[in-house]
């Protein structure tokens, strides 16, 4: 078999809108160390402060296991700038230390670890900004959670290595001032509902009205949340309900869980719902937005957008996991068990077939975005071929 199946998949998908930013609370810190390195197609970011600072307080809005955060590194010289988005699912705390751990570099950023505590800490595998000219000169680090902003400098008396791939600092006392616009770390999470078939994907949140002016930011990002699907089935017990399949008399056929996944007609064989794998990201780009009424139009983010061909929209895009196969990733691989039948268990890979586009709404947080989908079937794996 070679095709592709129809499928309605129920998920919770979180619009993560920031709010109009407040001036940030600075606190000056000294700058330890700064590493960016890039060569051979490999990248490299450490930066560390070891204060002292205010760390934020647990459970506050400035926790970011509750907001989330950023680091941005700024060139005052060039205004290159490059923000690494630190999404809270990452984030843990432990008494007044919170460690962010991105092992799988799930996100566009690709920063593995940060912590705030005695420390300010960040290491990842990308560096964001471009180190081919001469020399960086200057540059600042501002690592931002909810109203606080850690901000440090590293600039000529503290610079040891400056070159084209290579800029190494270290030991450099705090700023004056804190460059650079504060960087949106507000988020309004709320779950959504999201139908997948073979042919688009339509997405649709809501959020409370909050007067957000949103045309300053550039992109936004949908993550599903964990399924909830209770015992399955179409009774769906202790699952949590987000929509049903009627007949043409509208008599409930059969309740939808959010995070389930179905498929076929009424002789499918597969116990259903599948489950959709959980912190599956989709990003996409504001491509305009009225000011005035926060109308916004959406469009598809290639893997250069997003950093990643799992997370951006757009079709086209090379896949080296599945060579010939391109459109980026619209999530995880799916596994379909069959307990009735182990040998025709299956793995679904989604694939954007045509770009994503859509609309929504800065004010009240409204979205609709329809990306379409190819759906590759295999019955023992990838690297075994499709079915």
């Amino acid at each position: 078999m070679n095709g592709y199946q129809r499928m309605i998949a129920l998920l919770v998908a979180p619009l993560l809108l920031g709010a109009a930013a407040a001036r940030a609370a600075d606190q000056l810190v000294p700058g330890t160390k700064l590493l960016l390195k890039s060569a051979n197609g490999r990248e490299v970011l450490s930066f560390k402060s070891t204060g002292p600072f205010t760390p934020p307080t647990p459970g506050s809005g400035d926790d970011p296991s509750n907001v989330g955060a950023s680091l941005q590194i700024l060139n005052p010289g060039t205004s290159e700038s490059f923000t690494f988005n630190l999404p809270q699912a990452h984030w843990s705390v432990s008494g007044t230390t919170f460690r962010y751990v991105d092992s799988a570099l799930m996100e566009a950023g690709k920063v593995k670890i940060a912590i705030i505590g005695r420390i300010l800490k960040v290491s990842g595998k990308k560096i964001g900004i471009t180190l081919n000219e001469p020399t960086q000169g200057t540059l600042d680090a501002v690592f931002t959670t909810g109203s606080i902003r850690y901000c440090a400098s590293f600039s000529d008396g503290f610079v040891k290595r400056d070159e084209p791939g290579r800029f190494i600092a270290s030991k450099a006392p705090a700023p004056g001032s804190c460059s650079g616009a504060p960087p949106p770390t507000t988020t309004t999470s709320v779950p959504g509902t999201t139908t997948t078939t073979s042919t688009g994907t339509t997405t649709t949140s809501t959020a409370p009205t909050g007067g957000c002016n949103c045309c300053c930011f550039s992109q936004l990002s949908f993550t599903t949340g964990l399924p909830q699907i209770g015992t399955g089935g179409c009774a769906n017990t202790g699952g949590t309900n987000v929509g049903s399949v009627t007949d043409d008399s509208g008599a409930a056929l059969c309740n939808l869980a959010a995070g389930g996944l179905y498929f076929g007609g009424s002789g499918v064989g597969v116990p259903l719902p599948a489950e959709i794998p959980d912190m599956g990201q989709s990003i996409v780009n504001i491509t305009a937005c009225d000011t005035p009424t926060g109308a916004l139009t959406l469009g598809a983010a290639t893997d250069t957008d997003s950093g990643s061909n799992r997370n951006c929209t757009a079709a086209g895009v090379n896949n080296p996991e599945y060579p010939g196969k391109p459109g980026c990733l619209f999530g995880p691989p799916l596994p379909i068990p069959n307990t009735n039948s182990a040998a025709t268990s299956t793995c679904v890979v989604n694939r954007v077939s045509t770009n994503a586009s859509g609309s929504g709404n800065c004010g009240d947080g409204s979205s609709a975005i329809n990306i379409p989908l190819l759906s590759d079937i295999y019955l023992t794996g990838p690297t075994d071929g499709l079915i």
